[in-house]
């Protein structure tokens, strides 16, 4: 009796799906550690266990795996931002931000490459690092430096200049985990949690208007 032949394009998918998932991982890699321009292709598909060629297949260039990785990377994070917006309307403004920087810092925590990514283009000019803002992190640092202001304008917190205090948030949470080398592999939220609560105490108390 003959067989009917089994289809194989799940199976296909299954590995096409696994080799882009791959090659995406490594990327984020490679370009948090070398940047854009000090990154190559070859030592992409070497860190992803995958055939060069496979790279311009799924990709077309280096610049449309560049975009790729930081959809892959930072992709979650508006969609965070938004989540912990929407499920806090109902709060006082510290409240909302105290939650806004426990959310970002285990973020952050899980995934420290993706900022190294971010860090790897920030410098002025740079195009690269324009895209990211305006469609990335822009709407993120937006949305922290109206919780702060609105803080302000309640008298909530002390009267300094937002701009800095947004940027002293960021740095001390993406520092930590960013550039932080020795950072323990195992419990990471149970670190999320003791960085943010030292944020909230050290930075965010000491500006509370008593």
């Amino acid at each position: 009796m003959k067989q009917a032949a089994k289809s194989t394009l799940p199976r296909d998918q299954g590995v096409k799906a696994n080799a882009k998932q791959a090659i995406l991982h490594a990327a984020l890699a490679i370009f948090a550690r070398d940047g854009f321009h000090g990154a190559s292709l070859a030592n992409i598909a070497e860190k992803a266990g995958v055939l060069a060629p496979l790279i311009p297949y799924h990709f077309g260039s280096k610049d449309n795996l560049w975009r790729a990785t930081v959809h892959y990377a930072l992709g979650d994070l508006n969609r965070e931002a938004d989540t912990i917006k929407r499920a806090s309307r109902g709060l006082a403004p510290l409240d909302r931000l105290s939650l806004q920087i426990r959310s970002f810092t285990h973020f952050a925590a899980r995934y420290p490459d993706h900022f190294g990514l971010l860090c790897s283009e920030a410098r002025p000019g740079s195009e690269r690092f324009e895209w990211i803002k305006e469609n990335f992190t822009g709407g993120f640092l937006n949305s922290l430096k109206s919780l702060l202001q609105e803080a302000q304008d309640q008298k909530l917190i002390r009267d300094v200049s937002i701009d800095h205090l947004s940027f002293i948030l960021l740095g001390a949470i993406l520092m930590y985990f960013t550039a932080n080398t020795q950072l323990p592999s195992d419990d990471i939220e149970r670190l999320a949690d003791e960085h943010a609560d030292l944020i909230s105490d050290m930075v965010l108390n000491s500006l509370v208007i008593k």
